[in-house]
């Protein structure tokens, strides 16, 4: 509350708020607090008055809702990636749209101390993001930007700027790097398309990889790596075409793209079968079904662990040149 003078000696401040008057306390001359008292009338907005005797109210067109505390209950999804925008549903009860137009309902992220962390719970770095009421039971917020994969915080709502929620239910941030490879054989069964990243969680996050539209699980998951089947059993091997693959995350999809299926190539020989260690030579690879042709091909070589640099002659050959020097190999 505003005033422009102090009240005189032995003459204190009241306030009214809807039918309940509160003694005041002076602070400053343009200034006097009044502390609220508990009211059942919740959700109804309540007039406030000011008054230096505790009879003459003046009304100052302002008023003040009293409102149950929100409890949540929930925290759906648990996760997002660390570019923020993920649309967080909080679920519970006692919420109400009388906070509708008030730019104090928010919800807070605050970081959660890592092992090796360098801060408390009390100076953890903090985020605020505003809060919008859905239904009595549902408020949504967007995750926000500013922290790194593995990152975990823990979100609470407030009506009024002031008071949290204390169930502080955890959401995890992830960040991903990129999918590899980007094609292979129709009949690779055995075989992975690897997602790399930072933060993925096994145990808190509902991880699905979807080739060609059909949703299936992931071969294996750490926190910088998801293994997906790079060929579904239901794919006939003889079916050489593209398919889009991506991923999903507590249900926020990630899209890679297109994945391509060909006909493993079959290499019948290799000439020549000895050469200089210093490098710079070239090897022919002889077979069938060479190719660079589809989509997102990447035609490589290697000799031993020497990449090199590999040109496509035709679907028989393709030429291999080395420009690195290659381990001596010790044949007895």
């Amino acid at each position: 509350m505003w005033f422009d003078k102090k009240p005189e000696y032995g003459v204190h401040p009241f306030c009214q708020i809807g039918s309940h008057v509160i003694k005041g306390e002076y602070v400053s001359s343009t200034r006097i607090i009044c502390k609220t008292p508990a009211s059942t009338e919740t959700n109804i907005p309540s007039a406030v008055a000011v008054s230096l005797n505790g009879v003459d109210f003046q009304d100052t067109g302002f008023f003040f809702n009293y409102y149950d505390a929100p409890i949540i209950v929930d925290v759906q999804p648990r996760s997002g990636s660390i570019e923020g925008g993920t649309e967080t549903w909080l679920k519970g009860l006692k919420f109400t749209n009388i906070t509708g137009s008030l730019k104090t309902v928010k919800c807070r992220f605050r970081q959660i101390p890592g092992v090796n962390a360098t801060f408390d719970e009390e100076s953890a770095p903090t985020r605020y993001i505003p809060a919008y009421y859905v239904d009595n039971e549902t408020m949504k917020c967007a995750s926000p930007t500013g922290w790194v994969g593995g990152d975990q915080v823990k979100v609470d709502l407030t009506f009024n700027g002031v008071d949290y929620t204390d169930a502080s239910f955890p959401f995890s941030f992830y960040n991903i790097y990129g999918s590899f490879p980007k094609s292979g054989p129709a009949d690779a069964y055995d075989d992975f398309i690897r997602i790399r990243g930072k933060g993925f969680r096994k145990d808190e996050s509902t991880i699905l990889c979807v080739l060609n539209g059909t949703e299936v699980a992931p071969v294996s998951i750490k926190g910088s790596q998801i293994k997906c089947p790079m060929v579904l059993d239901t794919w006939p091997s003889d079916r050489y075409e593209s398919v889009n693959f991506h991923i999903k995350i507590d249900g926020s999809t990630h899209d890679f793209g297109n994945f391509h299926y060909y006909q493993q190539p079959t290499l019948e020989d290799v000439a020549p079968l000895v050469g200089p260690q210093e490098g710079r030579g070239a090897i022919y690879f002889i077979g069938r079904n060479f190719r660079n042709d589809f989509e997102n091909s990447a035609l490589g070589c290697r000799i031993g662990n020497v990449l090199g640099t590999a040109t496509l002659i035709d679907a028989e050959t393709i030429r291999c040149e080395i420009t690195k020097k290659v381990p001596l190999v010790d044949e007895g």
